[in-house]
């Protein structure tokens, strides 16, 4: 019983990510068009925080991030997107993470005023976190 259910889980999300991914296409395609008009990209990216929230899966998270590729980094630079990107960073999954990570050092280029001063609280967050973890 736990198999099948497990089977049927895996199906899903395996779905899920080909939907996502279709999606994503779409969103590459219209990015033209979104850049002309502010409104729909605020409504795009209005819908990331539901992607990335914990009640999606892993997975989906992970490739909602991955598909926030160098042709959003003018939109994701922006400082209401940053900060989205910084609470990412809290996810427990670290290959969510990770991808977070890889989109922020993507935009410090771009917008070093706004990330740097993040970056360095999590960065002495982190640190402080290795320093007194029990973990060896």
């Amino acid at each position: 019983m736990v198999h099948l259910v497990a089977a049927i889980r895996r199906s899903c999300i395996i779905k899920v990510m080909r939907v996502l991914d279709l999606l994503l296409r779409c969103c590459k395609l219209l990015l033209g068009l979104l850049s002309s008009i502010k409104v729909g990209w605020r409504y795009f990216f209005s819908v990331i925080p539901g992607l990335t929230s914990p009640s999606a899966d892993d997975q989906i998270r992970a490739q909602v991030l991955k598909g926030l590729d160098k042709d959003y980094d003018r939109h994701l630079a922006q400082v209401e997107n940053v900060r989205l990107l910084f609470m990412v960073l809290n996810d427990d999954s670290y290959a969510v993470r990770i991808r977070a990570v890889r989109i922020i050092g993507r935009l410090a280029n771009m917008t070093p005023g706004a990330i740097m001063p993040s970056l360095r609280k999590v960065l002495i967050q982190l640190l402080t976190e290795l320093e007194y973890s029990t973990d060896v």
